[in-house]
């Protein structure tokens, strides 16, 4: 590894989204990143492997606790999680702590691009046209779907990490005052968003060197969904951008006549080239990011050596 990155990789805390070509021109046009349907994911079986895992657990839960009612509900809920969490409008942003990485060139960008995020929260962008709730009306009516992801989370490959969370969240949700009954349905919407999310942070050990972070999305009744195309087929997805700060109580009008705020792009990697290519992508790569105004960011390239 160069001293270069190296230097640069101790001075900010970065993420790296992998895109190609035409993704990084719509990241830079339209200001917004999209986040696909995890039903949608690579692999449908990520999912079902965290869920799996989570399922596993269950003979960790203390059947001795002072509340044995709530753990009754919770095992239920697991027991019956799959289902309703498979049919979720839920959406995934991805991103690696390795800026620099062989494989995730072949497999997310096709050789083109590392875009390095600051590690801010991101919001989802709603759509003019779906706006239905008076003016003045708070997007953060429900505090559980307020539009704004979590924050990027660190998927988990060794199983002791992910036992630790497992149990983790069991504990949180066991706190839950109206867990004793899981027909609620907004006990029922909690406890299975909960687990959407764990579940997405869990990932078989043999993937360990993508280094993934996530974000996940509750779809707004706000936020359109979008499709792509990939090889698979069709891809739902939604855009999110820059969350805003807000003096007040944020508005459904306030976040739609405006577009969105600039994305926290801190440095742009090109993907493995020879050095005169390297040098000619990393020159129009800058013109690109001024012309979109992120003046200043700095590109690099890959230091990974191209196969002839």
């Amino acid at each position: 590894m160069g001293s270069q990155r190296i230097a640069r990789m101790t001075e900010r805390k970065l993420v790296y989204h992998y895109t190609s070509a035409a993704g990084l021109l719509g990241i830079l046009t339209t200001r917004t990143l999209w986040a696909s349907s995890f039903r949608a994911l690579n692999d449908i079986s990520e999912i079902e492997y965290g869920l799996s895992r989570i399922q596993q657990a269950l003979p960790g839960l203390n059947t001795a606790d002072s509340r044995p009612e709530a753990i009754n509900s919770l095992r239920e809920l697991v027991l019956s999680a799959s289902e309703d969490v498979l049919s979720r409008e839920m959406f995934v942003l991805s991103a690696s702590h390795n800026e620099d990485s062989l494989g995730l060139w072949r497999n997310y960008s096709d050789g083109g691009y590392a875009v390095g995020l600051a590690t801010g929260f991101l919001g989802q962008v709603p759509t003019p046209s779906h706006v239905t709730y008076p003016t003045g009306a708070s997007l953060v009516s429900n505090p559980a779907r307020s539009g704004v992801g979590q924050g990027w989370q660190d998927v988990l490959y060794t199983e002791d990490s992910q036992n630790e969370l497992i149990h983790e969240t069991f504990a949180n949700l066991l706190e839950w005052p109206s867990l004793h009954d899981p027909e609620d349905q907004m006990t029922r919407d909690g406890v299975m968003v909960s687990l959407a999310m764990l579940a997405c942070r869990l990932k078989h050990p043999a993937f360990i060197e993508e280094a993934e972070v996530r974000v996940l999305f509750d779809r707004l009744p706000t936020t359109k969904t979008e499709y792509r195309v990939s090889p698979a087929g069709l891809v739902p997805y939604i855009s999110v951008g820059a969350a805003r700060t807000f003096t007040e109580p944020p508005r459904f009008s306030s976040l739609t006549s405006d577009p969105p705020d600039a994305l926290p792009i801190r440095s742009l990697t090109c993907g493995p080239d020879d050095p005169i290519g390297r040098e000619r992508r990393s020159g129009i790569a800058t013109d690109a990011l001024r012309d979109f105004g992120y003046e200043g960011v700095p590109v690099y390239g890959s230091d990974i050596p191209l196969r002839e």
